[in-house]
């Protein structure tokens, strides 16, 4: 039987790989200082600007911590795709978003708000909760829910 290359398809094969297991116990995210500590834990002392979700249970459990993005020091890309992929693969909930500021300033640009607002579209669109938005930055964090921004 002779195939015919419109009908070819490719099967696509998803799993999760567990990279490093760290131990929270059972630790929940119950307040803004509980994200901020986790994320300081990725990514507080990284001299350039990255983004990381921190994808959490039904009762607020941390699944997983993934690092979306790595940047330069003033910045960095983040797309709607490559922030949900370890959340949806990791049967997340909710989801925090959390990135630094190596210049140690704590107040959100334009650009970390309107980020925000495009990716909490996307997380509706999936039945997602988003949580919060940390900032990390010298000594201290800033709270997107805390700040009625979110």
């Amino acid at each position: 039987m002779k195939q015919n290359p419109l009908w070819s398809l490719t099967i696509v094969k998803l799993q999760v790989v567990k990279e490093l297991v760290e131990y929270y116990g059972s630790k929940k995210i119950s307040c803004p200082s509980d994200a901020a500590e986790v994320a300081n834990k990725f990514i507080g002392d990284a001299d350039r600007e990255m983004f990381i979700t921190i994808n959490l249970s039904t009762n607020n459990g941390i699944n997983s911590v993934h690092v979306v993005s790595m940047g330069a020091v003033d910045r960095t890309t983040i797309h709607p795709r490559e922030c949900f992929k370890a959340t949806l693969l990791s049967n997340a909930s909710s989801v925090i978003f959390a990135h630094n500021h190596p210049s140690g300033s704590l107040e959100p640009s334009a650009e970390d708000k309107a980020v925000t607002n495009k990716l909490k579209q996307c997380a509706e669109l999936l039945d997602l909760k988003v949580l919060d938005h940390i900032i990390i930055g010298d000594g201290g964090y800033y709270s997107f829910q805390e700040n009625h921004i979110l």
